[in-house]
């Protein structure tokens, strides 16, 4: 290159940069953080703009609070601080170039608090109207403002939750339907904490250690959130936050009492030693008496085992304690070792009695001990933490058994999450999970799984949050677990536009892959859910023996289910009758379907009931004379065969929701248990109009494929079939009758021809002999179970679980809170699934929501800040549904209610409070699940006083 050129471009290059560096000499830049006046706490995405001056520029605060306008020529500017729920600022700043401008901001908190800060969608602190996720906050004006005995009443009001009591304290919650009996399908956690009893999953906030008074907020996140929160986070996650001893100190004691016998008293005491350690206890007792109810079932049950000799002062089948007692305990320990450090070590214990729903029916939860202990870490943006918690039943029994049951199960767990930036615009969040699950039930529950059914589960996640703009972010997440008990790696990813055309107004769009684990109660129970579930004791006095036939549960195994098969393909089955089989058979050996040997052994003992039984039933029913008994029996062994020919076999299933019998099929084996899968597409929106009205709605479509169905009765029950045993009885009598030796006989069996509605006139009783036996005594009798080779109970009807189903379903949220002024304020809800019941899917069984199809709530509150009055009615109206969960099958009508809560401060000593809280004020009596009792009104009265 020519010498002159260089020079020139040398020349031009130095006059360039020279102009940016005095460019840049001259643009000046504001910084600052903004924060909440009261707390202090960090804002997080406030919005900063210049609304005069040389240069226009906005940004938004990080997730510290803090902001950066760069470039700003020299001037002076008017910057308008703004956040929603605060009152906003304008601050003149002088830009110059000596200047240095570092502010901080406080901004002060208006009357109405509609965006709280949430940790819980995205585990990690932001706006709630920044979340990527479907989230309602009940902050702590809100609980205080209620008497509840467990934080489950909280929850009625946020639109997606479905709420079944069943007790004055007992609850089952899920989120957008899918409950059941255990409520195993929602992840509650408190203070991050997994809170509910390990290896059964079961959600049950009663035995969870905690006090209202102690609460500061509960998050709840509506929809799939295994790309964060890993298994059995599929439709949702209630995250319960309890209140630091730092922002809380003193001594509170709390007094409550009510209807139904209820009687409470808690107290707790907060304080820290100097400005590093921090500390509370708490210790609460309730007791109450529930609302009562008879199963039917344990009462047939009860009454059978008192005929065979059972001691009743003994005897705990049916035997019901309506009593409810619960006592409490819990204790914190924080320790600030930086400005950005903390550890804090807690621990806790619940002690109750009390009647809970479990698969196979109710059970009597005596002296059960619920206990964990938790340590948990924050440096920095690190947030790592263990815990164990343990459930002992102790004297603990089921209600339809009798039977004690040991579960002593514990679970450990660890985690580790770190945030990361890049930038103002990018985050990531990302961390690994290790879930040890150990079941113990000293052979009660999990029976000849007992020394095999340890669970192990590990997964690891990453998020990136990016800020594209100011009006626009993109979440995506990925995760990867790793069930012991199933062969394949499970990825859950996660995907999210969020949009903010203004500050006020949030639209999201979002993509979620969850996943529900097979648990240890779907591998490994092995319990019996009803003892002789036939009633075959009552042939012991004909035949010396009980032929019993249990009904009971078992879990899936690795390998599944299979059903031993003859030469020709068909089906075999097992009998508690087979010790009367010449061939010596045992109750383990299997049997062909249609057998002749077999088959006369079943009749033989049909005959023998049948002379026993018929004359003796006809006689009670006054179809014939009493006096008449011995000859119609004696006819009736006269001409009854010893044996019969070409009488086959029939296979009938047991149906729960019936109790009773209805024809099927030879069935398919039954393959191990796989992961639940759940993708949901969601559509959302969040804002605040006229900045008084808070609207939320969120439309979403769910296909759920391997479900993970209820306890099903998979192993069809063998009888006499009845046709071909009416016809070759009928040949046979008509026979016997027709040999004039036998006309006593007839004649003591001819008023069966005269019966209304079964003879038919024609001067023989043979047709309605026939009729009467095949499809009564004969034809009604179990004989035998088509049981799976694994079976443990090789004549129970089992109860398994299996996969099945690949179904999808749409439904909507929708919310709104409209602020008539600082006082005033009313709410709704309506939330809707397209479908609650699926029917004979795959040809197996229906599934079932167990939740409505419509409900809808509305409220009214009045808040008095001077005298610190809080009050709120609401009425909620819950659509009726099927309900098909375990041995649960049945309908749940529609109900309506009306609560009713009044909080007050008392003049004269402002730091005691009263509330009164009524639930179902119109006492409408109603049941919100089968077999469970119907509720009533229950009206608690609570006295708080802080020292």
């Amino acid at each position: 290159m020519p010498r002159g050129i260089q020079m020139s471009m040398k020349i031009v290059l130095s006059i360039l940069l020279a102009g940016i560096i005095i460019l840049d000499s001259e643009a000046q830049s504001i910084t600052g953080r903004v924060i909440d006046s009261e707390s202090a706490e960090a804002l997080i995405g406030a919005n900063v703009v210049t609304t005069s001056g040389p240069t226009k520029l906005g940004t938004a605060t990080s997730e510290y609070g803090r902001f950066t306008l760069p470039r700003l020529s020299s001037g002076r500017y008017t910057l308008q601080v703004s956040y929603v729920g605060y009152r906003s600022q304008d601050i003149v700043v002088d830009v110059r170039e000596d200047s240095r401008n570092d502010l901080e901001i406080l901004l002060v908190p208006v009357d109405i608090e509609i965006n709280p800060v949430t940790i819980t969608a995205s585990r990690s602190p932001q706006k709630l109207l920044d979340a990527p996720a479907a989230i309602t906050v009940l902050e702590t004006e809100e609980i205080e403002a209620r008497t509840a005995l467990t934080a489950a009443e909280y929850l009625k009001a946020v639109p997606s939750v479905d709420l079944m009591s069943t007790g004055i304290n007992q609850s089952r919650i899920v989120i957008r339907g899918f409950n059941d009996n255990l409520a195993s399908s929602l992840l509650t956690l408190v203070d991050n904490r997994i809170a509910r009893i390990p290896s059964i999953r079961l959600t049950a906030l009663n035995l969870i250690p905690i006090n209202s008074a102690d609460i500061e907020r509960i998050e709840v996140v509506s929809g799939p959130a295994s790309a964060l929160y890993g298994p059995n986070a599929a439709n949702g996650v209630v995250h319960i936050v309890t209140r630091s001893p730092f922002d809380s100190r003193g001594t509170t004691a709390t007094v409550s009492m009510g209807e139904n016998e209820v009687l409470s008293g808690a107290l707790r005491h907060a304080g820290t030693v100097g400005n590093r350690l921090g500390f509370k206890v708490f210790a609460q007792y309730y007791t109450g008496r529930d609302f009562e109810f008879a199963d039917s079932l344990e009462v047939s049950a009860r009454r059978l085992a008192l005929e065979a000799g059972a001691d009743e002062d003994t005897l705990r089948i049916g035997l019901r304690d309506f009593n409810v007692r619960n006592l409490a305990l819990d204790g914190r320990l924080d320790y600030r070792f930086s400005s950005t450090g903390t550890l804090i070590v807690s621990g806790g214990l619940t002690h109750g009695d009390n009647i809970e729903t479990s698969p196979t029916g109710a059970v009597q939860a005596k002296n059960a001990l619920y206990t964990y202990a938790q340590a948990r870490l924050r440096y920095g943006r690190l947030f790592a933490q263990v815990f164990y918690s343990e459930l002992d039943s102790r004297d603990s029994y089921a209600l339809r058994t009798g039977d004690l049951f040991s579960e002593n199960s514990g679970q450990f767990v660890a985690q580790a999450q770190h945030n990361s930036s890049i930038g103002q615009r990018q985050d990531f969040t990302y961390g690994v999970d290790l879930y040890l699950t150990r079941p113990d039930s000293k052979g009660t529950v999990n029976g000849a799984y007992e020394d095999q059914d340890d669970i192990n589960e590990v997964g690891a996640y990453v998020q990136s949050e990016t800020r594209v703009s100011r009006k626009l972010d993109v979440v995506l997440a990925a995760r990867v677990d790793r069930h012991n008990r199933v062969d394949d790696l499970t990825f859950s990813p996660r995907a999210a536009l969020v949009v903010k055309p203004t500050p006020q107004h949030t639209f999201r769009l979002t993509f979620n892959r969850a996943f529900q684990t097979p648990a240890a109660n779907h591998l490994f129970a092995d319990v019996l859910g009803q003892r002789d579930v036939f009633e075959g004791a009552r042939l012991e006095p004909l035949l010396g023996f009980s032929p019993t036939m249990n009904l009971r549960a078992q879990g899936t195994p690795s390998t599944g289910f299979h059903f031993s098969r003859d030469m020709s393909g068909r089906v075999q089955f097992r009998s508690p009758y087979a010790r009367l089989d010449p061939r010596g058979f045992g109750d383990d050996q299997f049997i062909s379907l249609d057998d002749p040997v077999f088959t006369n052994v079943m009749w033989s003992v049909a005959r023998d009931a049948s002379v026993a039984g018929l004359g003796l039933g006809l006689a009670e029913s006054g179809l014939i004379p009493a006096d008449q008994l011995e000859a119609f029996s004696n006819a009736l062994d006269l001409v009854l065969p010893d044996e019969v020919v070409g009488v086959r076999n029939s296979l009938q299933i047991l149906d729960l929701g019936r109790q009773g019998f209805v024809p099927t099929f030879e069935p398919s084996d039954i393959g191990p248990l796989k992961i639940t899968r759940t993708e949901t597409i969601e559509f959302g929106y969040k804002g605040v109009l006229r900045e008084r009205v808070f609207v939320g709605l969120d439309v979403y479509r769910t296909h759920v494929k391997n479900f993970i169905g209820p306890f099903l009765v998979g192993s069809p029950t063998v009888f006499l079939d009845s046709p071909t045993l009416q016809l070759a009885l009928t040949e046979h009598v008509e026979q016997v009758l027709a040999d004039p030796a036998n006309a006593d006989a007839l004649t003591s069996l001819l008023a069966l021809d005269q019966i209304q509605g079964i003879g038919n006139g024609d001067g023989s009783p043979a047709s309605e002999l026939s009729f009467l036996i095949s499809s009564g005594i004969a034809g009604s009798v179990p004989f035998g179970s088509v049981s799976p080779v694994e079976s443990f109970d090789p004549t129970a009807a089992l109860l398994v679980r299996r996969n099945f189903g690949d179904i999808s379903l749409y439904g909507a949220d929708v919310h709104f809170t409209y602020f008539l002024s600082p006082r005033w304020s009313f709410g709704g809800t309506y939330s809707f699934v397209s479908e609650n019941l699926f029917r004979n899917v795959d040809n197996i069984n229906d599934i079932a929501l167990n939740a409505p199809r419509n409900k809808v709530s509305g409220s009214v509150r009045f808040t008095y800040p001077r005298y610190d009055i809080r009050s709120e009615i609401r009425v909620r109206h819950v659509g009726g549904f099927p309900v098909r969960s375990d041995v649960y099958v049945g309908t749940v009508n529609p109900y309506t209610l009306v609560d009713l809560s009044m909080h007050y401060r008392v003049p004269f000593s402002p730091r005691t409070q009263l509330t009164v809280t009524i639930q179902n004020l119109l006492n409408n009596e109603h049941e919100e699940f089968v077999d469970v009792p119907k509720l009533g009104r229950l009206a608690l009265v609570r006295l708080a006083h802080t020292f």
